[in-house]
């Protein structure tokens, strides 16, 4: 499989580190990474490696738990 490059959406996407508590400012960070794949035509592959790659700290920790 050749890899694709990343399109603008989703290379301007921000890391989640997962500290605040606030759950709507959790729920429009996914919007927004949703919006972005949606836009870039972005692969189901290629989404769980850009979403994984945003994740840091606590967030990072949470989804390694996931057990993929």
């Amino acid at each position: 499989m050749v890899p694709r490059i990343i399109p603008e959406a989703t290379s301007d996407l921000k890391d989640f580190h997962g500290s605040d508590q606030d759950e709507d400012r959790a729920r429009s960070w996914v919007t927004t990474v949703k919006i972005a794949f949606k836009s870039d035509q972005a692969p189901d592959d290629e989404k769980c490696f850009v979403f994984g790659g945003l994740l840091t700290e606590k967030a990072q920790n949470w989804y390694r738990q996931l057990g993929h």
